[in-house]
């Protein structure tokens, strides 16, 4: 079996008939390293001809639709910020919501991009989709290295669990656990509602490997909460919470009974 695929130079669409990329927005001709036509945004771009692929500059620039070339870096930086907004915003990414989101270029690639951020996915799917997207995207090397960087961060991300948990500790102990989450849900600024999972901070990086009672967001703070029933445990949680993000607000209350 022959594997063919129509998509080869810079993850364009190329054209048998006439040799030529398909970008969006115009045809590039390999052969002569030029647009067929002038570039819609020429007025942007005054000292470049219309025509010229990123401003003879491949290196340094891309050209994502054939309409406006960008530092690939840049480029990178940008699409991995908004993506991640998307993602912390509905949860999922599909090619509905990336449109939605000014991300219309791309939405051809949410499933790669939601393998990614996915907290349930294994390594090796993260590994093979982030694969997929340097290949098929026009990042330069520096910004598949920026994108790569900014994929690592999310390794150590893991997924608030909303408050649905197994009962933690003793039945007063859970209770109270319990009876705060209650609470939570209904508040519109609560985010990130998390019960027995690993440290994180606002952003929502592992920073450590204790397990606070409760966790959420709320207005860009975020609050850690420990119900301890001995006070040797609650001083430990005292001295550990801050040290490991010293940017979180921190609640310790003592608990009667077990």
């Amino acid at each position: 079996n022959i594997w063919n695929t129509p998509y080869l130079f810079n993850a364009k669409e190329f054209d048998e008939e006439t040799g030529l990329y398909y970008y969006g927005a115009r045809y590039y001709d390999p052969r002569i390293s030029l647009w067929i036509s002038v570039d819609p945004l020429a007025e942007k771009y005054p000292a470049l001809s219309g025509f010229c692929f990123v401003g003879n500059n491949p290196v340094t620039y891309i050209d994502p639709d054939g309409k406006a070339i960008v530092k690939g870096f840049v480029a990178a930086f940008k699409y991995a910020k908004r993506i991640w907004k998307v993602y912390k915003k509905t949860g999922k990414l599909t090619p509905s919501n990336l449109k939605k989101a000014g991300l219309s270029e791309i939405s051809d690639i949410a499933g790669d991009i939601q393998t990614v951020f996915d907290g349930d996915a294994s390594f090796t799917d993260k590994l093979g989709a982030t694969a997929d997207l340097l290949l098929g995207t026009d990042f330069n090397k520096k910004g598949q290295k920026q994108f790569l960087n900014f994929v690592d961060g999310f390794k150590n991300k893991i997924k608030p669990n909303g408050g649905k948990a197994k009962p933690h500790g003793g039945p007063a102990h859970n209770k109270k656990i319990d009876n705060l989450i209650e609470k939570l849900r209904v508040d519109d600024d609560v985010t990130n509602i998390r019960k027995n999972q690993k440290q994180v901070d606002v952003n929502g990086n592992v920073v450590g490997n204790n397990r606070p009672d409760v966790q959420f967001d709320k207005h860009g703070v975020h609050t850690n909460v420990e119900y301890d029933t001995q006070t040797r445990s609650m001083n430990k949680h005292k001295e550990q919470l801050p040290k490991n993000d010293n940017q979180a607000r921190n609640k310790f209350y003592k608990v009667n009974g077990k």
